[in-house]
């Protein structure tokens, strides 16, 4: 079965098809990840009444332009050398795609929260060690990425080839993202917070190690829509 084209998703998600055809896209989405990521995604903009616009709105090439851009931005300005030396490094590479890539919504005053991989599993690399892995598709119930709690946080799992897993989670509440990961050789990948909106910075940061893992955080960020991207590993 080909994957689920965004209209098919709405369809069977109103259930809108015939009993047969709901069942086999059932089965098709308990072994495919980017199907089930898609229905998740299109039901969490139809219980928020936003059903035909999804908030997340970074387009490829649009994505990799901002990237640049920012890479260029932050190169210019005032940061450690070590960070400067591998933001130089990632704008040497950036036709080789990003490892990993997310897109991410903070609503504080609503106590909101969302992380979105439809519309960028194109701008991953295929053979990526590390991605964001949704929950698994269930049948016709809503779904989140991994949990969400009252205080509006929602997570998602990030899986990494050989290496175990850790969590993005976005924290309205604390207008904060945070990113843990199994401890990686070196060099760490380099993480940019790419928020929509060009008025704002894009933020950088190498996880640091805690432990057996790598941590990166940001605190007090602005309402709004933001992309983290993470360097592609081992090149």
């Amino acid at each position: 079965m080909e994957h689920l084209t965004r209209e098919e998703a709405i369809r069977y998600i109103a259930e809108q098809i015939d009993e047969a055809a709901l069942l086999a896209w059932d089965r098709h989405m308990a072994k495919c990840a980017r199907c089930a990521e898609r229905v998740r995604a299109l039901r969490s903009l139809r219980a928020d009444e936003t059903w035909e616009s999804r908030p997340f709105s970074f387009q490829e090439p649009k994505v990799e332009d901002s990237i640049l851009q920012a890479l260029s931005v932050a190169e210019k300005a005032g940061c450690s050398t070590e960070l400067r030396q591998r933001i130089i490094g990632w704008t040497a590479k950036i036709h080789q795609k990003a490892e990993a890539a997310a897109g991410l919504f903070i609503d504080s005053a609503n106590h909101r929260a969302r992380i979105l991989l439809e519309g960028l599993e194109d701008f991953c690399r295929s053979e990526a060690v590390l991605r964001f892995q949704p929950a698994a598709a269930g049948t016709r119930k809503p779904m989140r990425a991994r949990g969400s709690d009252p205080q509006g946080r929602e997570s998602i799992s990030v899986e990494i080839r050989g290496q175990g897993s850790g969590i993005l989670s976005v924290d309205p509440a604390g207008k904060k993202v945070t990113v843990e990961l199994p401890f990686l050789p070196e060099p760490r990948p380099l993480l940019l917070l790419l928020p929509k909106e060009s008025a704002h910075e894009p933020l950088f940061q190498i996880p640091q190690r805690r432990g057996n893992r790598l941590f990166a955080e940001w605190h007090d960020l602005l309402d709004g829509e933001y992309i983290l991207v993470i360097e592609p590993l081992g090149s």
